[in-house]
């Protein structure tokens, strides 16, 4: 009998031990990644491996306090939308719109300007018939993503003002707006100012296509400033990006939201990626920065990358993420974005052009995990 009570007490302390271990590990990682948070570098530039380098840009705040938020899309009522953008317009069509992987109706209205108006759950559109007979979506968008502003635009407007069209009222305009949506942001905008010289310099390059359908040129008139907004929650910047669910395939975008003022007024708003909490949020810690970037190296450990590839900007940021398919539950979670630029060669033509592509990888900041997408949006 005293054996075996001693056994068993051995096993209890044996248990204890190990569980004692496991948490001072837990701990061990966490305060040895508060402490390497401390020191996040605002720029590396660094060879990883073969093929894989880093020279880039860190976006990290290190006084956020980041958090784990449960959301749902945010629903913009329909009347107060036509009130803020279609006062004393008069409705030609109006639809229902069926909205997958969003939980709600959206509708889309047109009116008799020519202009016209999208509600969707989390998403707003207001373009002007000015503004979609002009070229300022190929202007200003990614071609991967219609509602993504280009990374070189900041490289080629330069011009800070522009003749008869104030800078600050501008902003205000659209200030205004997001006030009345409901919608947070997170620092100052960016502000674009579209002059008429660089537009047609623009429209010279050979890559510069006008489209069926649009003006194929520029006027003086035509000049603009183009406001892109960053989106916050409870002072904590939320991502920009999206990306396709894999298992349930929905699209997921952070926050994006973008306007267009001219001398004319107000010619285009887009905001997209718009959520609301719905229940308690909790703290969590974020991995560091050397943690992230580790899953990344192991990521490619076992591919083998035949042509140079750089990332080329790093980003602690909220992520909207599905927690649940049925019914749909979302939460924004903290995660490591890194954008990486592969330069390809095309070997079957005898000019072998050179290809560049731009990519997304998400580290969840929690687990240290990838997060998996299928594609970027």
């Amino acid at each position: 009998m005293k054996i075996k009570l001693l056994m068993f007490c051995l096993l209890i302390c044996a248990v204890f031990s190990a569980c004692a271990s496991d948490n001072n590990k837990i701990n061990s990682q966490s305060t040895a990644d508060e402490s390497l948070l401390s020191k996040v570098p605002s720029s590396l530039k660094k060879e990883l491996m073969e093929n894989l380098a880093i020279n880039a840009k860190i976006i990290f705040d290190k006084n956020v306090k980041w958090k784990e938020i449960p959301v749902k899309h945010k629903i913009f009522d329909k009347d107060t939308m036509l009130q803020i953008f279609a006062k004393n317009k008069k409705i030609t069509e109006q639809n229902e719109l069926d909205n997958w992987g969003t939980n709600g109706i959206g509708y889309a209205f047109d009116f008799d300007d020519g202009s016209w108006l999208v509600i969707d759950p989390g998403e707003l559109r207001y373009t002007t018939e000015y503004y979609s007979k002009k070229m300022y979506d190929i202007t200003i968008h990614e071609n991967y993503g219609f509602y993504t502003i280009r990374d070189d635009l900041k490289d080629i407007y330069v011009k800070k003002a522009l003749d008869g069209i104030d800078k600050q009222e501008a902003i205000n305009t659209v200030e205004s707006i997001l006030q009345k949506l409901g919608v947070s942001t997170y620092k100052t905008p960016n502000v674009y100012a579209l002059d008429y010289d660089t537009l047609m310099n623009e429209l010279d390059k050979d890559d510069f296509i006008p489209k069926e359908g649009y003006s194929p040129t520029w006027e003086k008139d035509d000049e603009a400033y183009l406001i892109e907004f960053f989106v916050g929650i409870d002072d904590i910047p939320m991502s920009n990006k999206g990306y396709v669910e894999p298992e349930i395939n929905i699209p997921l975008t952070g926050g994006r939201i973008s306007a267009v003022v001219s001398k004319y007024g107000l010619i285009y708003f887009s905001c997209e990626g718009i959520f609301e909490q719905t229940s308690s949020f909790k703290y969590v810690e974020l991995i560091s920065f050397e943690s992230a970037l580790n899953t990344i190296q192991l990521k490619y450990d076992d591919i083998i990358l035949t042509d140079p590839t750089t990332i080329t900007e790093v980003s602690a940021e909220l992520l909207p993420v599905c927690t649940n398919s049925n019914p749909l539950e979302f939460s924004l979670i903290p995660v490591w974005s890194f954008r990486l630029t592969q330069n390809s060669r095309d070997t079957k033509t005898e000019t072998e052009q050179l290809f560049r592509y731009d990519y997304l990888v998400f580290v969840n900041g929690i687990t240290g995990e990838e997060i998996r997408t299928g594609g970027i949006m």
